[in-house]
């Protein structure tokens, strides 16, 4: 699902080789810099052996702001915390 080009919230699924699937979302506000302001930080939502789990999570939050991007990707040899900048706090 992709939203406006300028704007959304972005989400990333991420599915494991063992068919587990994690799902990401914006961090708060208070995570960001001023410095950076177009920095995109993380954090991970939840965990689930079932993607579909996420639907209707999704399905609230295109509810909430239409202009939503969902992306998703497969486990490979890179960590998705090397790709994503996700806050543990």
């Amino acid at each position: 699902k992709r939203g406006a080009t300028e704007a959304g919230a972005v989400f990333v699924l991420s599915r494991g080789r063992m068919g587990e699937v994690v799902l990401y979302g914006p961090a708060p506000q208070t995570s960001y810099d001023s410095a950076k302001p177009d920095e995109r930080f993380f954090i991970q939502f939840d965990t689930s052996e079932d993607g579909s789990a996420f639907d209707a999570r999704l399905e609230r939050e295109k509810k909430f702001d239409p202009d939503i991007w969902v992306v998703e990707i497969e486990a490979g040899t890179v960590p998705v915390e090397e790709l994503l900048s996700v806050k543990t706090d």
